[in-house]
């Protein structure tokens, strides 16, 4: 899918299945997403929320059902954990989505300095506190782009003041697209979805369904 005035096919999931040993995460759940706007995905941990956002991105297989929609799309995530490369510096970990090695260390000081992060261009993800990994991640999705945002408890371990700022900026750069934000946190769904979906599990399954006013 592209957002480039081509004809496009809503993500959808359908009746999807996942086992993990005996225990069912998914258990014939089923979703439409709208062709943008900010989704969020809200419930307790545990709940399977991150099995679902995995299984949309292709990580992780069903065991039964369907991902519709997804074919073809530009998948850009933020994972729970960082995972950046420990040999690459703040820069190179970000200039690795880029073709050109070169336009890719100028894009990633670019988007460095958007996280608040200039200063910290060679340094390794060692030598960075969690809160700054967690931007050099964020800003390496960023710079990424594409049709789809999976944004999987992006803000954690960032102080208040940062996540404000890392907040708006994610849901600038995700503006006119389709991005699903999965949290726990009340106020990171208030501030970023346009509808919230509330959630419980194992088996995950929807619990209520809020507008943004």
């Amino acid at each position: 899918m592209r957002l480039e005035g081509r004809i496009t096919m809503r993500l959808r999931v359908r009746n999807a299945v996942k086992r993990f040993g005996d225990k069912k995460v998914l258990d014939g759940f089923s979703m439409d997403f709208p062709e943008k706007g900010m989704v969020c995905l809200f419930g307790p941990s545990g709940c399977g929320k991150t099995t679902l956002l995995s299984s949309i991105a292709g990580l992780s297989p069903l065991d039964g059902g369907a991902v519709e929609g997804n074919r073809g799309m530009k998948i850009s995530c933020v994972f729970q954990e960082d995972r950046l490369l420990p040999w690459l510096s703040a820069r190179e970990n970000i200039a690795a989505v880029f073709r050109s090695r070169g336009d890719g260390l100028a894009q990633a000081d670019r988007w460095l300095r958007r996280v608040g992060l200039e200063g910290a261009e060679g340094k390794l993800p060692g030598q960075l506190s969690g809160g700054m990994r967690r931007r050099v991640a964020i800003a390496r999705s960023l710079a990424f782009g594409g049709d789809l945002f999976l944004l999987d408890e992006p803000f954690q371990r960032l102080d208040a003041r940062t996540k404000k700022q890392v907040m708006e900026l994610t849901g600038s750069e995700a503006e006119g697209r389709l991005g699903i934000l999965v949290t726990h946190d009340a106020g990171e769904a208030e501030a970023m979805a346009d509808v919230t979906y509330i959630l419980d599990g194992p088996p995950l399954k929807i619990v209520a369904i809020r507008q943004k006013k």
